[in-house]
């Protein structure tokens, strides 16, 4: 999906975020070559959830994307 979006879309970043203690989904948008642009506290928009969350917000620059992955080849 990163990849057709940077190719066929034509975009040159994407942005996306997680909840700071789901380590999962943080890990996995460091495998994908995102880099951590920092954290932000909002109030929770989940129903099960009632408080201040943390959120790491990351992001991935089609350049780095495509410099990332030229270097794995």
């Amino acid at each position: 999906m990163v990849d057709y979006m940077f190719k066929q879309v034509g975009i040159n970043a994407i942005s996306s975020g997680a909840v700071k203690d789901n380590i999962a989904s943080c890990r996995i948008f460091e495998k994908l070559g995102f880099t951590k642009i920092g954290e932000f506290e909002e109030e929770s928009p989940y129903t099960f959830y009632d408080g201040i969350l943390t959120f790491s917000k990351y992001e991935l620059t089609k350049e780095e994307y495509f410099n990332k992955k030229s270097e794995n080849v």
